[in-house]
């Protein structure tokens, strides 16, 4: 730990790039990195206001002119006022996040203003260019999830939604949900992966999965019936066995072969790239 201690506030930034993203830096520092030294503790309080400028400018967009002069002594108050800007920064940035998931979210179930890539570009636009696509909201959801979760759109759009978040601002495809349960009161993890086997989507999942989704990675979740909307099925699965639990269960209320096809080349897909049951 006094190794860190004594490296230059510039040099513990670049290592900070290589072991946490952006806006995680901050997580790393207090929850990681602060707990194990006092000295650390204090250092982070007192004397690394160029850190905090720099995380300031590449996190949030913010230009700290004071904390960006290098050769300047600051005074014991505005060192001290360091800390709390970035501190205030992350909290503007998650309550930004909280808003964005919030918006898409209602897009993502709303019949008259329903999810698209226009939309979805809109809300980046008026509430970027900094976003957290893969911070988790209040409620546990990310932005990815929601447009995963999209009804009344075709899996065309929705296929679009999920590039422009992962080609355009980062999204990662295993980044879960953590979620309260409605059934047990348990919080659910689900994956972006697993949401489009249920609801099948093969073009979704065929995308994500070139993205680097794991195929074999577990979610719990719960999914409505298409052919029986009062029923629906909950459970911790594999994203194939997502599919194929969908499949017997919409077999049962009267699906026929020719209604199957989605989730069958879902199956398909999730087999060929090597996914177990």
């Amino acid at each position: 730990m006094s190794l860190i201690l004594d490296l230059p506030d510039s040099i513990l930034f670049t290592i900070l790039t290589y072991v946490a993203s952006r806006t995680n830096r901050v997580h790393v520092i207090f929850h990681q990195l602060a707990p194990l030294s006092r000295s650390f503790y204090e250092s982070l309080t007192y004397n690394r206001s160029l850190l905090f400028s720099a995380i300031l400018s590449e996190d949030y967009g913010c230009i700290d002119r004071m904390g960006g002069e290098k050769k300047r002594r600051l005074s014991e108050r505005l060192k001290r006022t360091m800390k709390g800007k970035v501190r205030d920064a992350h909290i503007q940035f998650c309550d930004r996040n909280d808003i964005v998931h919030y918006v898409i979210s209602e897009m993502a179930h709303s019949r008259k203003v329903s999810l698209n890539l226009q939309r979805i570009r809109k809300v980046f636009r008026d509430y970027g260019p900094i976003l957290g696509c893969n911070h988790r909201s209040k409620i546990g959801g990310t932005f990815l999830i929601e447009c995963c979760r999209a009804r009344y759109v075709t899996e065309r759009v929705i296929l679009a939604c999920i590039k422009e978040l992962v080609e355009k601002h980062g999204s990662l495809p295993n980044v879960s949900s953590s979620e309260i349960s409605n059934i047990n009161r348990n919080v659910d993890y689900i994956y972006p992966i697993c949401i489009a086997s249920a609801r099948a989507m093969p073009k979704v999942c065929q995308y994500l999965i070139q993205k680097g989704a794991s195929v074999n990675i577990k979610g719990t979740g719960r999914f409505r019936l298409k052919f029986n909307p009062r029923k629906s099925i909950y459970g911790t699965y594999t994203p194939l066995r997502f599919a194929k639990v969908m499949r017997e269960n919409e077999t049962k209320f009267g699906a026929s072969s020719s209604d199957l096809v989605n989730l069958d080349q879902c199956i398909q897909v999730l087999v060929q790239n090597g996914a177990k049951d």
